[in-house]
C-alpha cells in the first residue's frame, strides 16, 4: 500500500496562495430589510472584500427600483417604504446602502 508524501511547508503556503481558504465567517454578505413589515430578511451571495459587497448592494438597490419605483414607494428617502439593503460585516455590524 502506497502513502502519500507529507507535504512541505512551500507545498502548503503555495496552495493556500493559489487557492485560499475563505470561510463564512470572513464574508460579507447582504441583508434586506422590508421597512413596510419591519422585517429582515437574506439576501443571496457573500462577497470577499467590502468592494464587492457595496458594488453588489448598489445592483440590488437598482432592481429594487423597478420592482418598488420611487414613485409609489417614496424610494430610498426617510420616509420611503421601499426596502433598504444592507452590508453585513464579519463582526456583525451592518452599514445601509443607499
Amino acid at each position: 500500500m502506497k502513502t502519500k508524501p507529507k507535504a512541505t511547508k512551500t507545498d502548503l503556503k503555495l496552495r493556500h496562495e493559489t487557492h485560499p481558504q475563505t470561510t463564512e465567517k470572513n464574508q460579507y454578505k447582504l441583508v434586506g430589510y422590508d421597512t413596510f413589515s419591519s422585517e429582515w430578511y437574506p439576501l443571496s451571495g457573500s462577497y470577499p472584500t467590502d468592494k464587492e459587497a457595496f458594488d453588489a448592494a448598489k445592483e440590488r438597490l437598482k432592481e429594487l427600483e423597478i420592482s418598488q419605483p420611487s414613485s409609489s414607494s417614496g424610494g430610498q428617502s426617510y420616509f420611503g417604504i421601499q426596502d433598504q439593503v444592507y452590508i453585513e460585516y464579519p463582526d456583525g455590524g451592518k452599514r445601509r446602502i443607499t
